[in-house]
């Protein structure tokens, strides 16, 4: 059983890094698709298919901040790496920029996997006790992030208009994923196409060594994996709203925030599989697939999921190293004529994906958002006030007026 596990894990790594690469492809999408055709795979032991879904999740966390820092082309979980990442590559940090994500993201796997036996007794008084006081600390994050404006109203202006954008369209039905077109034009298109106004070149991506010592790390990365392990226990938050608490509250430079922000990533994708197997709650499309394949595991299947989840974050961190440095290094030393095609042609990218995966629908999303997007920076406030769009539909859930807010949109 053992070879057969590593097997499947080694298959979910390889679908890990497609996901994590490809903007827009998400893996809760996979996981539905493995969970789908299971009848076909019902052959195996069901814990070589949480194995495969497993392993797919934690390479994700790890690679999918490759085409956030380098390419601007965010998943929903890397939304506000896109800033420090962007700035880092005109720096000619992007190196250390992949190898602080790497390992912001290795020490929070292993500051949750070694809290395991405590997280066991604890999380179900966690859960009761933060569902009472999460939206007061809410309210208290957004107005806090707000008012450290230079330009407090016109803040108040960017996250308004960005929440009512993510309201609608979180809070209607669509067929296809509403999300990727709105952050790709909030966070993505917006900031490459201010860019193509930079009159600088790209400069080389040295192999340089990471710039912030050991216990900066371990401190941010702890931040991380403690602020993935709150939102994974949460219902309605995910690592984009956790990854903007920590920017309201830390003062961390962009270094020190790309370590948190990797943290957050991978915490929250484990700790929504521990949350399943302890107070019986699903938080992630990954958890709903490995409930639905095992809904009651054994002491010991737990143990091979843990196993899995720490070779995984091994593997991930690997190759999350040599095709991040790969790509940075590559596109360092580019001509401002050969930088701006290339924007150009991620721009153009992104368009495509969105329309062969959402349609002309998707379309006016992606401009819809794309034009927000811009705003912040024109109008001299932080474009995290676009977190908006995720911020003000899950407040609108927690204080139960959604349906108060609807009707009065419409």
């Amino acid at each position: 059983m053992i070879f057969e596990i590593l097997l499947f894990t080694l298959a979910g790594c390889a679908l890990g890094v497609l996901t994590g690469l490809t903007p827009g492809l998400h893996i809760n999408t996979i996981a539905v698709i493995i969970v789908s055709v299971s009848g076909i795979l019902e052959r195996f032991n069901p814990i070589l298919i949480i194995s495969l879904i497993v392993s797919m999740a934690v390479v994700h966390s790890f690679l999918d901040f490759i085409p956030s820092i380098l390419l601007g082309a965010p998943d929903e979980d890397s939304v506000l790496s896109v800033l420090p990442g962007h700035t880092l590559l005109l720096r000619g940090d992007a190196v250390e920029a992949i190898k602080l994500t790497a390992v912001g993201s290795l020490f929070s796997l292993l500051i949750i996997v070694s809290s395991l036996v405590g997280l066991i007794f604890t999380l179900p008084k966690i859960y009761a006790v933060s569902r009472a006081w999460i939206k007061f600390a809410l309210v208290f994050l957004v107005l806090l992030g707000i008012f450290l404006e230079k330009k407090p109203l016109k803040a108040i202006y960017v996250f308004a208009i960005s929440g009512i954008f993510g309201f609608l369209l979180l809070n209607n039905y669509f067929n296809f994923n509403v999300i990727f077109p709105a952050i790709s034009g909030l966070f993505g298109v917006s900031t490459l196409l201010l860019s193509l106004n930079n009159e600088v070149d790209i400069p080389e991506q040295d192999n340089k060594k990471i710039s912030i010592d050991f216990l900066r790390i371990l401190k941010h990365a702890s931040l991380g994996a403690l602020a993935g392990m709150i939102v994974g226990v949460l219902p309605g938050i995910g690592s984009a709203q956790a990854t903007y608490f920590l920017q309201q509250t830390t003062k961390a430079d962009e270094k020190e925030f790309l370590v948190s922000i990797s943290g957050v990533n991978t915490a929250n994708i484990i700790m929504t599989l521990f949350v399943l197997y302890t107070i019986g709650k699903t938080r992630s499309g990954i958890a709903i697939a490995a409930k639905s394949l095992l809904a009651t595991p054994t002491h010991l299947e737990i143990l091979s999921i843990v196993g899995v989840i720490l070779v995984s974050g091994g593997i991930a961190t690997v190759l999350h190293l040599k095709i991040g440095v790969y790509i940075a290094r590559r596109i360092g030393g580019l001509s401002l004529e050969l930088y701006k095609e290339l924007n150009l042609g991620i721009i153009l990218l992104i368009a495509m994906l969105v329309y062969f995966s959402c349609g002309l629908a998707g379309i006016y999303i992606l401009i819809i958002g794309t034009f927000i997007g811009i705003l912040p920076p024109l109008i001299g406030v932080r474009r995290s006030q676009c977190m908006g769009f995720f911020i003000l539909p899950v407040l609108a859930y927690y204080f139960s007026v959604s349906a108060i807010i609807l009707n009065w949109l419409y």
